[in-house]
């Protein structure tokens, strides 16, 4: 195969080989030999079999045709073969040349650019290199030291720990982020407990909360007044909390969410205890409509009260009566229409009583009325015509 190759110039560390385009020409004349013969073949086993069939001549030469074109179409098949190893052989050449010399390979397209993804994956594993090369590195280096030598970088090491923090819990005060400070003063406390600078530091921090807890109490009182106003008592409890964390030994924080929770829970027995009065106060006067749609609304505001559970076993006798009250007073209505010659109104809302409530005493007495309601209403109507 070199024969027909020349060693790369561009890159003197690739080993590959610049294929030249007599290969290309070959590989084609060898798929257009193969596609004849494969054709010729078939066609003589097809003539060979029909022959054998249909046309009347000498045994032999029909074997013989036969044989022909099975010789040719497995000479065809052998052609196809040795091309396919060519082209394996080509692209094996072709991928350890340079990219411009991939270009000359037949059916060669150029590669598509790198996802974003993929990108992300190669960027991450490039970084888990660097860092597994730094940490070997290191490891090298602290064999090579001696005790003396690896207390003083243990030493600055801690030391740009601790600096590190220390300004990262300045930015955090400045912004009154004091629950983050103190959680990152208490990790490297621990580490260097002895440290005169995190002590400091600490001591900075409780200052600087303290003079700036009543400006923040305050506030968050306020705001939380606001919000209890409009009942919103999930944020309120929320704002109520946050002071707490941020100031988790102050008392007046910690009575502050104390005192939300329990007006909050005061509140919702209230709620609950009116919605029931009103229930009760419906049912007392027979207006059940208006019990069955409080009682919906409890229930589902507050599924988890006794007094829900309880409605819950007479929702059913209060859907029944609230339909009896609709038909009573559908009923009343046609009532007061025939009062005030209404008859065309009274007729459509006798037959919406009629379809809606079949099996209802309304019903039965409308269908009984229903013409002479209809006859009244069809005057009415050629009266307004005239």
């Amino acid at each position: 195969l070199r024969l027909f190759g020349k060693q790369s110039n561009n890159d003197p560390s690739k080993s590959g080989l610049h294929l030249s385009p007599v290969w290309n020409l070959l590989y084609c004349w060898m798929w257009l030999v193969a596609g004849i013969l494969k054709i010729a073949g078939l066609g003589l086993i097809i003539y060979a079999i029909w022959a054998l069939i249909a046309v009347d001549t000498d045994r032999n030469l029909k074997i013989l045709i036969l044989a022909s074109g099975i010789i040719i179409a497995g000479l065809a098949a052998l052609i196809f073969i040795l091309s396919l190893f060519y082209r394996i052989t080509l692209h094996y050449l072709s991928e350890s040349s340079p990219a411009e010399a991939k270009a000359d390979t037949p059916g060669y397209a150029p590669q598509r650019p790198d996802t974003d993804e993929n990108q992300d994956q190669a960027a991450q594993l490039n970084r888990k290199m660097e860092k597994t090369v730094a940490l070997l590195s290191e490891l090298n280096e602290n064999v090579l030291l001696n005790d003396e030598a690896k207390q003083r970088k243990l030493q600055a090491i801690a030391s740009l720990e601790i600096q590190n923090v220390l300004s990262k819990t300045d930015t955090l005060m400045d912004e009154k982020e004091w629950a983050l400070a103190r959680n990152l003063l208490t990790e490297i406390s621990q580490k260097h407990p002895e440290n005169q600078k995190i002590n400091e530091q600490i001591a900075k921090l409780n200052d600087l909360r303290n003079k700036a807890f009543s400006g923040e109490l305050e506030q968050a009182k306020k705001l939380i007044k606001d919000l209890i106003a409009i009942s919103a008592w999930d944020k309120a409890i929320q704002h109520a909390e946050n002071l707490f964390e941020k100031h988790p030994d102050a008392d007046q924080a910690r009575e502050l969410v104390k005192r939300v929770r329990q007006d909050r829970q005061k509140f919702r027995e209230q709620q609950i205890q009116r919605m029931y009065n009103d229930i009760e106060r419906a049912i007392t006067k027979k207006r059940w409509n208006d019990a069955l749609q409080i009682s919906r609304q409890m229930i589902e505001k507050y599924p988890d009260s006794a007094e829900a559970e309880e409605l819950q076993t007479r929702i059913a006798t209060m859907e029944e009566n609230a339909e009896i009250e609709k038909r009573q007073q559908l009923e009343e209505q046609i009532k007061d229409l025939v009062k005030r010659k209404n008859f065309i109104q009274a007729v459509e809302l006798a037959n919406y009583i009629i379809s809606e409530y079949p099996q209802s005493p309304q019903a039965d007495a409308l269908r009984r009325q229903i013409d002479k309601l209809t006859e009244l209403a069809s005057e009415q109507e050629r009266e307004l015509e005239i």
